[in-house]
């Protein structure tokens, strides 16, 4: 029902609803189960599981506020990768991107692509960031 319910819901009106759900959930003794993509949401769970589209799982214990910062460098080092590639094809050298050290340079690309792999990792994503890595 939640699933369905978030696809048609604001963002808003989704997490209030589920955040209550959720909690009355909790405090009744219920366990659900259930699917989300959404960050917001993370709160609301202790546990991951991830399925890699291979028969292979991980199941994990969840920390939403050390997971939403994760995503959130991998996401703003992701733009700033995608900013360095169109200043490299524009032949640009004055781009400031959202990288963690406020600039990119060419030297430093290597170290952004390699912190967006562990980045990846520690999310349990593989290289494309859609799916899990094997146990």
């Amino acid at each position: 029902m939640c699933v369905s319910l978030t696809q048609i819901l604001s963002l808003r009106v989704c997490c209030v609803f589920a955040g209550q759900m959720y909690l009355y959930a909790k405090k009744l003794s219920i366990t659900l189960i259930t699917i989300t993509h959404r960050p917001t949401l993370w709160q609301y769970h202790n546990y991951l599981l991830q399925f890699d589209g291979q028969g292979n799982y991980k199941f994990s214990e969840l920390n939403a506020t050390a997971r939403l910062s994760l995503q959130d460098e991998k996401s703003k080092l992701e733009a700033s990768l995608v900013c360095l590639a169109c200043a490299c094809a524009s032949n640009c050298r004055t781009l400031t991107c959202l990288c963690h050290t406020g600039c990119w340079s060419q030297a430093g690309l290597p170290k952004m692509q390699e912190r967006l792999e562990e980045l990846r990792v520690l999310l349990g994503e593989d290289r494309k960031g859609d799916a899990p890595v094997e146990p």
